[in-house]
């Protein structure tokens, strides 16, 4: 399954850190950011920076460090890979609306959509800022509320399902992102 640990700055832009597990080895990841027109509102233009793969510690090279909006990348693997550790920066990820409360905003806490040869459950825990609620969007389903507060954060489980499962939080943003 993916642990994941994402922190919203106050630029605007979430940093997330993420251990994947598989139960047996694994030849390949495909890493893939939605487009505007496939999140649950066009507000959001998400784009992954900074990315960072390492297997048993050691980092991949030859992996591209960025995965703009609607793009895919296929990340070969080690053989007998069993376990990923991913690091990222994505920005585009908040949208704000007018009229609205001063720093609401809706944050897209699931920028990067993992794909592996196994279905994956996921823990998602989302900090850095007041969130109010969280959103579950399965593929072909309808939206939900989801997750609960723990901490200074919220964490929501998926469970692994056919598709990436969307994760909307409404939040009260640090002043710097406003």
């Amino acid at each position: 399954g993916i642990t994941s640990r994402s922190t919203l700055s106050g630029s605007g832009s979430l940093r997330t850190r993420a251990q994947i597990q598989f139960e047996k080895p694994v030849p390949a990841l495909t890493l893939s950011v939605p487009s505007s027109k496939a999140t649950i509102t066009e507000r959001f233009d998400p784009r992954v920076s900074h990315l960072r793969i390492r297997v048993d510690g050691k980092l991949l090279t030859g992996v591209s460090s960025r995965v703009l909006t609607g793009g895919s990348a296929r990340v070969d693997l080690p053989p007998g890979t069993e376990s990923v550790q991913l690091a990222y920066q994505a920005g585009g990820v908040v949208a704000v609306s007018r009229p609205s409360i001063s720093g609401r905003a809706l944050v897209l806490a699931t920028p990067l959509w993992i794909t592996a040869p196994s279905r994956l459950s996921t823990t998602l825990v989302l900090q850095g800022a007041q969130i109010l609620n969280l959103g579950c969007w399965p593929p072909g389903a309808t939206p939900e509320a989801c997750g609960e507060p723990v901490g200074d954060g919220w964490v929501v489980h998926t469970q692994a399902t056919a598709g990436a499962v969307e994760v909307v939080a409404q939040a009260d943003l640090p002043a710097a992102s406003q």
